[in-house]
C-alpha cells in the first residue's frame, strides 16, 4: 500500500485523491478510491476482494470516470436491475 501512495503522491496530474480501506473481516476487505486530476476530472473506484486459498479474488468493482461533473464511463461488474432488464428486452 505504501508504494501505491507514494506513486499517487509523486504524479504530476493527481491534485488530491481518498482513499478508504474497511476491513470486513479477516479475509475481506473493502477499498474506495477518489482521485482528482488536474484537469478537474476525477476517477473513483470500489473493490471488494476476499482472501482465499488460492491468493486474491475481487468480488465486486467499480471504475467511474467524470469529467465537469459530467459522467464520462462507467466499468463494473455489480448488477444492476435497470441494465439487466433493457438487456434482456433487447
Amino acid at each position: 500500500m505504501k508504494e501505491v501512495l507514494n506513486t499517487l503522491d509523486r504524479n504530476p496530474v493527481i491534485v488530491s485523491y481518498d482513499i478508504d480501506v474497511d476491513v470486513k473481516s479477516s479475509t475481506l476487505i473493502l477499498l474506495h478510491e477518489s482521485i482528482m486530476f488536474k484537469d478537474g476530472s476525477t476517477l473513483e473506484f470500489l473493490e471488494l476482494i476476499r482472501e482465499t486459498d488460492r491468493g486474491l479474488e475481487r468480488l465486486e468493482y467499480r471504475f467511474q470516470y467524470s469529467k465537469s461533473d459530467k459522467f464520462v464511463f462507467r466499468y463494473d461488474n455489480i448488477p444492476s436491475p435497470q441494465r439487466d432488464q433493457d438487456i434482456s428486452t433487447s
